[in-house]
């Protein structure tokens, strides 16, 4: 690649993680909606932080394997942790509604004390 001439408005991304490790597998798998219209992976925001808490940017499919990767790790789960794990891809009322429609996921408590045990 180093005698390949870099054209014009593009940006390359390697050397970022190790190739195959764990954090090059996030990528693929929790892409983006963005990056996956386009046909790559990854699961940065390429938005300002006022956008990404109106809009979702990261599909259900995505969503839901992270979630189901929390609960097994975790045996108590509020939405900070959840939006934290999503990067903040999600809007707050997107992350309430997946955590609230999970079937393995029981709420406790009402409003900001709420939380989600694991069945």
């Amino acid at each position: 690649m180093s005698n390949i001439e870099k054209a014009n408005n593009e940006i390359f991304f390697f050397g970022l993680f190790k190739f195959a490790g764990d954090q090059m597998k996030k990528e693929a798998i929790y892409a983006s909606k963005p990056f996956t219209n386009w046909g790559y992976l990854g699961r940065d925001i390429m938005i300002n932080k006022w956008a990404s808490q109106k809009v979702t940017t990261t599909g259900p499919k995505a969503r839901l394997q992270l979630l189901e990767e929390l609960i097994h790790t975790q045996k108590i789960i509020k939405v900070e942790d959840y939006l934290e794990r999503l990067k903040f891809s999600v809007s707050v009322r997107q992350a309430q509604r997946d955590l609230k429609n999970h079937p393995q996921l029981k709420p406790v408590g009402f409003t900001r004390n709420k939380f989600y045990q694991v069945i």
